[in-house]
């Protein structure tokens, strides 16, 4: 029984809720609608302004107000705020590479250059044989703490920090080619198509090679008890 004074956990979000949950939830993966809505509505903004007006000044503006009233609504609820000033810093040097420049192209380079870091990251994880998405899953599942010490387990995350290298490579590789080719509206386009739903979809199927994993080893920690136990029971009988 808890106590009046404490509260309750809020419910996991982010990669958390993917790893600890039995069943995918895609609104918790996100963070939820706020983190639909600060991951979303920043670039689909600055897509949108800039495809009507083509003033960057305008559209840099309206998107970083934006995120700052994200972060400002975190700070008065209390909420977590590391998301919206990760988010915040992002959208700000876009806004301001863009506006500098006058080139609204420049809105989505730094989230350009953070899909090249994390893919190569990611890439030399797997190289050196460990795996990053296996530590995230040690971190945020206990269930899972010894995958290193289990070849199935390395597997599991190796595969699984494949999914993520993948997607961000794929980012690269579609996104690069538009930005240095000065098409912004066809990049914006491809930044949302390739963002939250990709996500998603990359999420979901490391959710599912996950849990697989663990009802494996829950499966083989019940064999092991059963088999640790009968022959003790069948020397009382």
């Amino acid at each position: 029984m808890t106590s009046p004074s404490s509260t309750p956990e809020p419910p996991a979000t982010g990669l958390k809720a993917s790893f600890t949950s039995d069943d995918y939830s895609v609104m918790n993966a996100i963070g939820g609608v706020r983190g639909l809505i600060e991951s979303v509505l920043p670039t689909l903004l600055f897509v949108v302004l800039f495809l009507f007006t083509r003033n960057v000044v305008l559209a840099s503006v309206a998107s970083l107000g934006v995120v700052v009233l994200g972060l400002v609504w975190r700070i008065a609820t209390k909420s977590q705020v590391t998301p919206a000033i990760s988010g915040a810093i992002g959208i700000g040097l876009g806004a301001f590479i863009a506006v500098k420049s006058g080139d609204g192209s420049g809105f989505y380079l730094p989230g350009l250059i953070t899909n090249a870091v994390y893919a190569v990251g990611l890439i030399v994880s797997i190289l050196v044989k460990h795996p990053a998405v296996g530590y995230v899953a040690a971190l945020v599942d206990p269930r899972v703490s010894a995958w290193r010490t289990s070849r199935e387990g390395r597997r599991t995350y190796t595969y699984a920090t494949l999914w993520y290298a993948g997607l961000f490579a794929l980012k690269v590789a579609v996104q690069a080619p538009l930005y240095f080719a000065g098409f912004t509206d066809a990049l914006g386009i491809a930044k949302l198509i390739m963002g939250i739903p990709a996500f998603v979809a990359v999420t979901y199927v490391v959710f599912l090679q996950h849990r697989a994993l663990v009802k494996r080893w829950d499966s083989d920690a019940t064999s092991a008890h059963i088999e640790a136990t009968s022959p003790k029971e069948s020397k009382r009988s």
